[in-house]
């Protein structure tokens, strides 16, 4: 297992600059302020629901201000290095602890166009249902390791061998391996991967995906992704697969209309020894599957009718309507990033929810970011706390 702690990664500074200065014998080049670059975020994000949360026992109101440091250097063109501290409060007399978000060194033009990234980082391609750095929690995907990348011609790709340190969805440290490999064609982009989820004899989960994404001369923009799941759960064997395909199409004015469907199986209790519960590892769950992140790629069976409205480069309107049934109904439904059971009688109804959200985001000014709306969900009478719900949300950003 790889593990960097905060301690290791600020000791590779110095090392990684006397390697930096050693790199030239006739000229010794002492790092300088000049040659850091500092990046920051203050973010301010709150939720009122009505009401108890629906599906889950979470606290019906939040308030949380996050507050993120990043600092870059550049030794020279074959070595760097970033580092990300943040810190989080949330609700009143929450105290807010400095911890390690990010931080890793990059030894650039390994061998041609590929390069080396050791520390701690995120891991997000192509659609983000797989892996994402969840970038609306607080608590986002980040990872210890190892990750190599390259390019050359119309392909690149990424290799990585790492340990889940921060998540969403609350793992203690279960290796994440794989790699990508992603093409550029005339029409279209070609992507394919293999990553595994590892937890000792308890988890060994492989998934196999291949997704393809382009834009018509009408303007439609398209992505379909399929994904394949092998391995085992304890003493089960994974036999599980996902589906999906995104829509976009643009009209004039600005206005755009899309059209999501998304399945991922459930698992049958049919008595023999394999489980078929198709499983996202760190998928971005708010992404596509509504704000209130109901759902994940797991168990679902999921359609998304989407209106957006360019009103200028700096803003834009957004109605999304969303329904939510399970893929089987032997399965549990699979809550958003916070949860792992369900309310869900046993009535065998497939049924789960409707969701409508209804914001704007856009830029206040050139720093300053702004998310804003409501949501209105409607929960199947098989789903305790079944009341209509709303919830409301603000999230604003200071970029320096």
């Amino acid at each position: 297992m790889l593990r960097f702690s905060l301690l290791t990664l600020l000791a590779l500074f110095p090392a990684a600059t006397l390697a930096a200065q050693e790199t030239d014998a006739l000229s010794l080049q002492a790092l300088s302020a000049n040659d850091i670059e500092v990046e920051g975020l203050v973010r301010f994000r709150g939720i009122r629901r009505s009401g108890d949360a629906l599906f889950t026992s979470d606290n019906p109101h939040q308030a949380e201000v996050l507050a993120r440091v990043g600092l870059t250097t550049n030794w020279d063109a074959y070595l760097s290095g970033y580092l990300e501290l943040d810190a989080v409060a949330v609700d009143a007399g929450d105290a807010a602890e400095m911890r390690l978000r990010r931080g890793w060194v990059d030894i650039n033009k390994l061998w041609l166009d590929s390069s080396m990234r050791v520390g701690r980082f995120d891991i997000a391609f192509g659609d983000e249902r797989i892996a994402s750095s969840a970038s609306w929690w607080a608590e986002t995907n980040a990872f210890d390791g190892i990750l190599l990348d390259g390019s050359g011609g119309n392909m690149d790709w990424s290799l990585w061998a790492s340990e889940a340190r921060q998540s969403v969805v609350a793992l203690g440290g279960e290796g994440f391996h794989g790699g990508r490999v992603a093409w550029e064609l005339p029409e279209m982009e070609l992507e394919t991967y293999a990553v595994q989820l590892h937890n000792g004899s308890a988890l060994s989960e492989w998934t196999y995906g291949l997704r393809a994404a382009g834009e018509t001369y009408l303007g439609l923009n398209w992505n379909v992704h399929g994904a394949m799941q092998y391995g085992n759960r304890g003493d089960l064997r994974i036999v599980a697969n996902a589906f999906a395909a995104d829509f976009d199409y643009e009209l004039d004015g600005g206005h755009h209309i899309g059209l999501t469907w998304q399945r991922a199986s459930g698992s049958e209790e049919d008595g023999d020894d394999r489980d078929e519960r198709f499983h996202a590892p760190f998928g971005d769950g708010m992404r596509h599957f509504g704000r209130v992140a109901l759902g994940t790629w797991s168990n679902i069976s999921a359609w998304a009718l989407r209106y957006r409205l360019d009103w200028n480069q700096r803003w834009a309107m957004h109605a999304d309507f969303h329904t939510f049934s399970r893929d089987s109904s032997d399965d549990a439904f699979r809550l958003g990033s916070r949860a792992e059971d369900s309310r869900v009688a046993d009535t065998g109804d497939l049924s789960m929810a409707d969701e409508i959200d209804f914001y704007l985001r856009g830029n206040l000014t050139e720093r300053l970011d702004l998310d804003f709306g409501f949501t209105l969900l409607r929960a199947s009478q098989d789903v305790s706390n079944d009341s209509t719900q709303t919830m409301f949300w603000l999230l604003t950003g200071l970029r320096f």
